[in-house]
């Protein structure tokens, strides 16, 4: 799997010391420093994995992550960090980062991480109904609703046709 890692970084040590590293994982590596690099990156390209290092960048690296998820929710985020900010994690964390990891990093530990971010990027877009999918599923539950089954609509429209399986007490027609 051809893994697309943004590192967002305000020192050079993904740059310098991991770059070669991530190279060599088969990782295609794209590189900010701030938020509009960040932004810049992210409208151009379809990024799977970013790491956040939150110790350099502080509150900006929250700003950062916010944007991230606002353009492309699935896109993962592993945010760096040292013991010092533990408060920045946290955050990160709520704010819908995959993964933290405290300095000093363990690098293998890192890279089977972002694979595994990588693949759960990959495994909530297969998830995520088409166009199409969304299309027939709002004509289905119109009809529904049209034949008085309102109820029924709902239940189609949260469920789909490719959702979960109806619960019990979920009913299609009378």
């Amino acid at each position: 799997m051809n893994v697309k890692l943004l590192t967002i970084e305000t020192g050079n040590f993904f740059r310098h010391n991991l770059g070669a590293r991530f190279q060599e994982e088969g990782f295609c590596l794209f590189f900010a420093e701030r938020l509009t690099d960040a932004k810049k990156i992210i409208a151009q390209k379809k990024i799977d994995v970013a790491l956040l290092d939150l110790s350099g960048l502080k509150t900006e690296g929250l700003r950062i992550l916010k944007t991230i998820k606002g353009v492309h929710a699935a896109t993962e985020i592993i945010t760096i960090n040292n013991a010092e900010q533990m408060a920045l994690s946290i955050d990160g964390m709520k704010l819908g980062a995959f993964d933290d990891f405290l300095t000093p990093v363990d690098i293998q530990a890192l890279i089977e991480r972002i694979r595994a971010a990588a693949d759960n990027k990959q495994q909530n877009e297969r998830k995520k109904p088409t166009f199409l999918e969304k299309c027939q599923n709002a004509m289905v539950a119109a009809a529904f609703a049209e034949a008085g089954e309102a109820e029924q609509a709902k239940v189609f429209l949260k469920h789909g046709t490719r959702g979960k399986e109806p619960q019990k007490g979920d009913h299609y027609g009378k």
